[in-house]
């Protein structure tokens, strides 16, 4: 996953450069590039819901201290385990869910926007004499 991620930052900041230079193709480049993090986002939360367990969010939350504790809560009808057991999966699935479609939203908004910034660049480029275009290439701009 940190890979794919720095991946994509390379990435992105190839097409941010292009897109200054007004390069037609950093529309297409920035847009793919949003639709590769949506997938790896989502395959992160599909990934995280298929191998959760209740067992090991139990181990993780309820420390050994915290168990003693609440076993001297239990003759007032407070189960803990119970609760986590019951509401755990329904909290993860849920919260993954949640991450998957505000990403859809977002990054899916956001390759959507950058498809749509192509004609513009066209237009800019078309618009722009070529000793301009020369002038900004030679600087690096």
């Amino acid at each position: 996953m940190v890979v794919g991620i720095c991946t994509i930052g390379v990435f992105e900041y190839i097409g941010a450069r292009r897109m200054r230079r007004a390069d037609v193709s950093a529309a297409a480049l920035l847009g793919r590039n949003q639709l590769v993090f949506l997938g790896l986002i989502v395959m992160y939360c599909v990934i995280q819901m298929v191998m959760f367990s209740t067992a090991a969010a139990q181990g993780e939350l309820l420390s050994a201290d915290l168990r003693s504790e609440l076993s001297q809560l239990q003759g007032t009808g407070v189960d803990l385990e119970n609760e986590m057991r019951a509401w755990g999966p329904p909290v993860a699935y849920g919260f993954y869910s949640l991450i998957i479609f505000l990403s859809l939203c977002f990054q899916g908004g956001l390759s959507l926007y950058y498809f749509t910034r192509q004609r513009h660049l066209q237009a800019a480029a078309a618009a722009t004499p070529p000793w301009v275009q020369r002038l900004f290439s030679e600087l690096g701009v």
